[in-house]
């Protein structure tokens, strides 16, 4: 996805589970990058200059949250 976006190019990725990605199709989508999801399809691609984006945040995979919220 980042390859296809920095590149300018299109990709589209079968097989992709949009739902593992929300965090990276935010980011690239607030860079100005097309990203289309469909049924196990995704569309991505970027045909002019993309945005600067000025803050992105990680967690580690997957996303573990406090013992106290998991009750």
């Amino acid at each position: 996805m980042v390859a296809a976006a920095a590149t300018r190019g299109d990709v589209t990725l079968e097989g992709a589970h949009p739902a593992h990605l929300t965090s990276l199709i935010h980011v690239l989508r607030r860079a100005g990058v097309q990203i289309d999801v469909g049924d196990g399809i995704m569309k991505v691609g970027a045909s002019g200059r993309l945005k600067a984006v000025d803050r992105v945040v990680t967690s580690p995979y997957p996303l573990f949250r406090p013992i106290s919220k998991l009750k």
